[in-house]
């Protein structure tokens, strides 16, 4: 039993390890690369029939479908201008509950 449990876990463990990763990396290796000088930060590339459109992604470092502006990583600028309206609109907006409650 033991001996046919471990002929089963190397099966599996074989299927989702080995030559598919290297395959992959290949395959994808494109993205890894930035346009040079003077190139455009979009591309259409040709993926399973159908064409889609890449764009160069700073905060990824890679090509990816999202825009630039579009990106998750995109840095916050949080701005004191920003914090002191949201209190001045807070205090104004208490003023005038407190001003309907008298």
């Amino acid at each position: 039993m033991t001996a046919k449990l471990k002929e089963y876990t190397t099966a599996y463990m074989s299927r989702w390890s080995g030559p598919n990763e290297d395959s992959m990396d290949k395959k994808y290796a494109w993205k890894k690369i930035p346009p040079k000088n003077g190139d455009p930060s979009t591309k259409k590339v040709h993926v399973n029939g159908i064409f889609k459109t890449y764009y160069w992604c700073p905060h990824h470092q890679q090509w990816t479908v999202h825009s630039p502006k579009e990106c998750k990583r995109l840095p916050v600028v949080k701005g004191k201008k920003n914090q002191k309206d949201k209190k001045a609109i807070k205090r104004s907006q208490f003023k005038e509950k407190k001003q309907a409650y008298i």
